[in-house]
């Protein structure tokens, strides 16, 4: 999913930044409670905004270059904190397009991270691996990440399991989908889930475990069906403290 004008930053307020502690809690519990492959109720809603502090999920904001009557793009996605001084996000919010190109990459101006306990200050980050076959990367930054805990890496989720993914951009929440056969072949995971431009190296959830990284989706089909797409991170060496 690559950065479009939807992604441009915008201020944020105090009263976003108080999102999702209850994420993990409130998912682990819709899990459970439909864990193998339940139909999914009439009416469910997609998207659950939750009012409280944010934990392990931070804002990214990739610096881009821009045409002239643009000089500089700014473009927002979600990274999860995998520890203290490590974040992991999608590739794609790591790199830019060369300006007139819509396949070249480059590297980016700068790239910030928002965790929502700075106040109005930006943390900058630095690439510190990127997955050759996968839409995946980690960033480092040179100070602690508060309140950044251990996160627990799960088993890559199974056809009619219940995953969630959990986003600070466009929307502070959450929402969960059943994941999908992969008709492609590919190692994706597929979730008949609506994702969002901005959202990006979202973390996918299942039972509390971080089992993989939001990067894609696949146009809704008359908006009633949607697909999301997310990459594995079961064989990826994470960087811990």
């Amino acid at each position: 999913m690559n950065p479009t004008r939807d992604d441009f930053d915008r201020p944020i307020t105090r009263r976003e930044r108080l999102a999702l502690a209850a994420f993990l809690t409130v998912c682990s519990l819709v899990v459970l409670a439909c864990d193998g492959g339940c139909a999914r109720p009439p009416g469910m809603p997609g998207f659950h905004n939750v009012s409280a502090q944010v934990n392990g999920v931070a804002q990214v904001k990739l610096l881009c270059p821009g045409p002239v009557e643009m000089p500089l793009r700014v473009y927002v996605g979600t990274a999860s904190i995998i520890g203290k001084r490590h974040l992991l996000t999608a590739k794609h919010m790591t790199l830019c397009h060369v300006p007139g190109s819509d396949t070249e990459t480059m590297e980016p101006l700068g790239i910030a991270i928002d965790d929502g306990r700075h106040g109005d200050e930006v943390i900058i980050a630095h690439v510190a691996r990127r997955e050759a076959e996968q839409d995946v990367a980690q960033l480092t930054v040179d100070e602690d990440l508060k309140d950044a805990a251990p996160v627990a890496v799960g088993p890559r989720p199974t056809v009619g399991q219940t995953a969630c993914e959990v986003s600070m951009f466009p929307r502070f929440g959450y929402r969960c989908g059943l994941v999908q056969p992969n008709v492609d072949g590919d190692n994706q995971i597929y979730l008949d889930m609506k994702v969002e431009h901005g959202n990006s190296g979202s973390p996918l959830y299942v039972q509390g475990s971080l089992v993989g990284v939001v990067v894609a989706t696949i146009t809704c089909q008359d908006k009633s069906y949607c697909v999301g797409i997310a990459e594995p991170i079961q064989g990826i060496p994470l960087l811990r403290d």
